[in-house]
């Protein structure tokens, strides 16, 4: 009789015969690189004494910003879909949603808009957003849908 070994399985990170990680419900969200860096910059930092100094200022400085940034731009944003959805032949929320283009569009936006300071940028962007929106219903006229 030959004795077999059991195959050995890899999880998600590439551990032999480690099960993946799991919390009490289902696996561990991802962590975007950015996460990952962070989270390395904060832990190296807080080894050297004026390191958890420096970590803490990084949050006084960055985290303001990134919110302000953002509230900025989901407002200019929203007053932009305001006047599309004033529109007749306007898309409804459902239908931009299950349209790729347009989904596509925004997240590449929002990314873009959380990372400048330039106004010219950000009108921009919500002008590609919003002429992704008007693709989406130039579609439905091209296609006599709707």
């Amino acid at each position: 009789m030959a004795f077999t070994a059991a195959p050995r399985r890899q999880n998600v990170h590439g551990l032999i015969g480690a099960p993946p990680l799991t919390g009490a419900r289902g696996p561990l969200p991802s962590q975007t690189k950015g996460d990952t860096v962070q989270a390395i910059v904060r832990a190296g930092l807080s080894i050297v004494p004026p390191g958890a100094a420096i970590a803490e200022l990084i949050d006084l400085v960055i985290q303001p910003a990134l919110n302000r940034r953002r509230d900025e731009w989901f407002n200019g944003l929203a007053a932009d879909v305001q006047k599309l959805r004033d529109r007749p032949d306007a898309p409804t929320v459902e239908e931009l949603s299950q349209n790729e283009v347009f989904v596509t569009t925004m997240l590449n936006a929002n990314a873009a808009a959380l990372r400048t300071h330039q106004a010219e940028k950000l009108d921009a962007l919500r002008a590609a957003v919003i002429n992704a929106a008007l693709a989406v219903l130039i579609g439905w006229m091209a296609r006599g849908s709707r």
